[in-house]
């Protein structure tokens, strides 16, 4: 991630939106969030699925894969939820 930190200042802007899905999160790093912090990422997924539907339907989208890669995440985090629901439910 620092590597990527490093090089974002020679790319503009638009390089780092478009290929923001090869540095997505993995499943240990949403294992840390709090479950706050988990909605609130999941909200933000939720849009930029949105984004890159709306983007592929006016043929403005020339990397599929950021689609894909954002349904994955979408999934790893709710996986993260329900985890934490039943093991809240488990406790009780």
């Amino acid at each position: 991630m620092k590597q990527f930190i490093l090089y974002t200042q020679f790319f503009p802007l638009d390089f780092n939106r478009q290929y923001q899905y090869l540095f997505r999160m993995k499943y240990y790093e949403i294992k840390t969030l709090s479950t706050e912090d988990l909605s609130n990422r999941l909200n933000e997924e939720y849009e930029g699925l949105e984004n890159l539907r709306f983007q592929k339907s006016i043929g403005q989208l020339e990397n599929f894969k950021g689609i894909e890669n954002t349904k994955k995440l979408i999934a790893r985090i709710q996986t993260v939820l329900k985890e934490r629901e039943l093991s809240d439910k488990k406790d009780k």
